[in-house]
């Protein structure tokens, strides 16, 4: 058995309250969870706090706190050996087999999914009992000097003056995100930078500790283009961070007036239509996520609908993803295109878009219902334009960007689904709800 185990205490004094501090639209510590969730390499994602709020935003997140942190082990003094060590020795005492386990750091928002599968790999490749992220110094470390009592320079290796840097040993340094070990090296609280250890290298562009406000701040300026990984993309003059003239047209230039125009609709309205749409559910819809959400409008709907049902979203328009997440409380996120996101499989009860396959460029429409099928665990609902044959719309004075088509035929044929239900949205009766003459369809997995 695999756990994951994050350190969370409440007491950070140089950032108060900065394990659950909003960092890009959600806690601080979800960037940990979701990158551990995302894994799929663990039975059990825990949380160790002392903290009764940081425990429970750590469950609302999906993580499990199934005990809390002892007082001794919470203080400014404690190590992270330590606080791991009594994690797994509870796990141990709970009758869990450990096999690995393995400590995210609360504060990590850049660590993706990938280095905790490669550091893995790592330590089974080897005879190793612990493999940790690590970097690169930015500037050579033998080159480094100080100032001495009365403002002069002092080097602290004045042996290397006259070495060229490429000439001078590679320095490594923690990256600080996560640490896999063996049960018994945690237990027996071995030292972590030694000879039996080895490190997976990150690129420094992607490492940034976060222990004071200058931290913070600088991991907010390059979070950007760090958190959510861009689009692979050709090379070359052509090359674009966007997989279509469609997708690019969504994030750019339509995103503002398009915001504008989803402010104000009637949201007791469509809330009706959406108990109407989900009535085959039966009630079983614990958690969704809307693949294209815009500012929110089917969200604020479902809150109504859905009320204890948690809610994720995906959204290629920045504008709209800031508006969003700062808006609603989220459980996962994912600012960029739907075939770029990459949330677990089977993460969420249901998956659903609204007025968004009609916008996709046709040559890769199956491939973002696969997004959607492998996102959801049961229930999947699309609402679109609907034409029997495929046709080709002009849109707000643009061309290609809007396609009518059966899709929920297309569902059927292409995936292992069954139909549950299906209906219509006319607008004359739904338009101030924000439903325009919608053909909906709601599928569940087979």
């Amino acid at each position: 058995m695999r756990i994951a185990v994050i350190p969370a205490r409440g007491g950070s004094k140089r950032i108060p309250r900065k394990n659950i501090r909003p960092f890009r639209g959600k806690p601080m510590i979800a960037w940990s969870i979701d990158a551990a969730q995302s894994s799929g390499l663990f039975e059990h994602v825990v949380v160790s706090t002392d903290d009764a709020e940081i425990g429970e935003v750590a469950r609302r997140l999906g993580a499990e706190v199934p005990f809390v942190r002892p007082a001794e082990l919470a203080g400014d003094d404690v190590g992270i050996t330590d606080v791991v060590s009594h994690a797994t020795k509870w796990a141990v005492s709970a009758g869990w087999p450990l096999s690995t386990v393995c400590c995210i750091l609360a504060t990590s928002p850049f660590l993706r999914h990938t280095d905790l599968k490669q550091g893995l790999e790592l330590l089974e490749s080897g005879p190793w009992v612990f493999v940790f992220s690590a970097t690169g110094f930015a500037a050579p470390i033998f080159r480094a000097f100080k100032s001495d009592p009365v403002g002069g320079i002092e080097m602290f290796f004045p042996e290397f003056f006259a070495t060229r840097s490429q000439d001078l040993p590679k320095a490594l340094h923690d990256a600080a995100q996560f640490y896999w070990g063996r049960p018994d090296a945690w237990l027996e609280k071995k030292r972590m930078f030694d000879r039996h250890s080895t490190a997976l290298m990150l690129p420094q562009w992607r490492v940034q500790d976060i222990d004071t406000e200058e931290d913070w701040t600088r991991a907010e300026v390059i979070a950007p283009s760090i958190a959510t990984p861009p689009a692979a993309v050709a090379s070359g003059a052509d090359a674009s961070p966007f997989n279509s003239e469609q997708e690019r047209f969504w994030a750019t230039t339509y995103a503002s007036s398009y915001i504008e125009r989803n402010k104000t609709f009637d949201q007791q309205l469509g809330a009706q239509a959406w108990a109407r749409m989900l009535q085959a559910t039966h009630g079983q819809v614990r958690s969704y996520l809307e693949c294209g959400c815009s500012i929110g409008r089917n969200i604020e709907q479902l809150k109504l609908t859905l009320p204890e049902a948690q809610p994720s979203v995906i959204e290629v328009s920045q504008p709209a993803f800031k508006f969003v997440t700062s808006r609603y409380r989220l459980a996962q996120t994912f600012n960029g295109a739907i075939l770029d996101s990459d949330f677990a499989a089977g993460s969420f009860d249901l998956v659903f878009t609204m007025g968004v396959l009609i916008h996709i460029n046709p040559d890769q429409l199956i491939k973002h219902m696969e997004k959607m099928v492998g996102y959801s665990s049961r229930f999947i609902l699309i609402g679109e334009y609907f034409s029997r044959a495929p046709t080709t719309i002009e849109y707000q004075g643009e061309l290609n960007k809007l396609f009518k088509r059966d899709f929920g035929r297309l569902f059927i044929e292409n995936f292992r689904v069954k139909l549950l239900d299906y209906g219509f949205l006319w607008g004359y009766l739904y338009d101030s709800a924000g439903f325009d003459d919608i053909t909906w369809w709601l599928f569940e997995k087979r």
